[in-house]
């Protein structure tokens, strides 16, 4: 699947990179469970439900989680959960635990700040020990940003702990032709920034960087800017 704005138009969902097929790799197993938040349309969930994973797929709108429903053969929907539900706020009925590998791709960066470390803390509780939680977000650095960057920077020297959050794009002049509209809060995510709170929630890290876009022609003429579009951490419990 190439690059597809969501059907609530709320970002869109990319296809396969590196980072997330490590949390393909890793989930599609028969004797593992997993979670994909913000599942889209399934673009990292059914390759794990074809190498036989049990998955649970997440999403804020019913219409993505039909067209998962649909696009999943036969033989593995016997895998397949469906989460109709808000992250973090409705996951409050998933027991603790319950998961060998969470994907949390291009989520964290539309949660306002408390609702971000409820998240983080989400996902600790839900993950079992030795689990692992695969995240994706944008970074600071996108053709997008690229006039966000200097205050982005500015705030970060003042020693600002989240530099890159925006209560109101339309400040910043984001929402450009040609490309999702932010609605209207985003909370750009830099290595630093994320790790730390991973850190404090008890999780310890595994993999850090800054992850380049995939070559995928729209969403390098949408988006791309220096090879740090994308923040990747891979985080154990």
């Amino acid at each position: 699947m190439e690059f597809q704005e969501t059907h609530n138009q709320l970002g869109a969902t990319f296809p396969v990179n590196s980072f997330s097929q490590s949390f393909i790799d890793f989930a599609g197993h028969p004797n593992k469970k997993s979670l994909d938040i913000g599942a889209c349309y399934g673009v990292n969930t059914i390759p794990v439900l074809m190498r036989n994973g049990k998955i649970t797929a997440n999403d804020i709108n019913e219409i993505h989680l039909q067209s998962i429903e649909k696009s999943t053969p036969p033989e593995f929907r016997k895998n397949l959960k469906i989460l109709h539900a808000p992250f973090p706020d409705g996951f409050s009925m998933l027991e603790d635990e319950a998961f060998d590998a969470i994907l949390v791709s291009h989520v964290l960066h539309f949660l306002n700040i408390t609702d971000l470390i409820t998240g983080i803390k989400t996902l600790y509780r839900l993950i079992n020990p030795g689990g692992k939680v695969f995240t994706q977000t944008f970074s600071p650095f996108t053709y997008r940003t690229r006039h966000f960057i200097p205050v982005y920077q500015a705030r970060k020297a003042l020693g600002d702990p989240f530099p890159g959050y925006i209560e109101d794009c339309s400040k910043w002049g984001l929402n450009q032709p040609g490309l999702p509209e932010i609605k209207p809060l985003i909370n750009y995510l830099d290595l630093d920034t994320i790790r730390k709170i991973f850190k404090q929630s008890g999780f310890k890290i595994e993999f850090a960087d800054y992850i380049p876009l995939p070559d995928s022609e729209p969403v390098k003429q949408k988006y791309a800017y220096d090879n740090r579009e994308w923040t990747g951490v891979i985080a154990v419990k």
